[in-house]
């Protein structure tokens, strides 16, 4: 049950696709810039982790200035993956990074910055886990929901939201916490 968690967790990115209609909807200059190795036979582990960590998207905002932005999905708690957030902060180094972060069962979202990420982590000590695949792959489990936390959610408004099967809920991605968007 190793590999088989990871295609199940990995089974519906819809956090891409809601982040491109974000973006189109803001009018923000965009170009797909990470490695997708979900759509490849290529043996992307054999790729340095860093260049695998690369953020999705660079962004240029209306007054030209780029960014990162990079789209992760959750279901409950938003994880983060400790060797991807060391990676991200050299990343950061370049351009600043934003998460856009979708919450999959209420149709939110928020964009974070890498910064206030390290700094919620950083007061508020989160649990760190490892995925059933591989112990050595370790994430932290972050309650971004907390309105202590001073993260802004927004709702995808109605013709933006694609609708997803009721049966989605009740699948074996959610019932064992494994959908995330890696």
């Amino acid at each position: 049950m190793t590999e088989a968690n990871f295609k199940i967790r990995n089974s519906n990115r819809i956090a891409e696709t809601k982040a491109e209609k974000y973006l189109k909807e803001m009018n923000f200059g965009y170009l797909r810039y990470g490695l997708d190795h979900l759509d490849s036979e290529l043996p992307i582990f054999k790729i340095d982790p860093f260049v695998r960590s690369a953020p999705d998207y660079i962004v240029f905002y209306h007054n030209g200035n780029p960014t990162f932005f990079e789209a992760k999905g959750f279901v409950g708690l938003v994880k983060l993956k400790l060797r991807d957030l060391h990676n991200y902060k050299k990343w950061n180094d370049y351009l600043n990074i934003i998460f856009f972060l979708y919450d999959v069962k209420n149709s939110t979202y928020c964009k974070i910055s890498f910064f206030e990420i390290v700094r919620i982590i950083k007061e508020t000590s989160p649990d760190i886990k490892s995925y059933p695949e591989n112990i050595n792959n370790k994430y932290y489990e972050i309650n971004l929901k907390n309105t202590e936390r001073g993260v802004e959610w927004y709702e995808m408004p109605p013709e933006r939201t694609a609708k997803l099967p009721k049966s989605f809920f009740n699948s074996e991605v959610i019932q064992m916490g494994l959908f995330q968007n890696d």
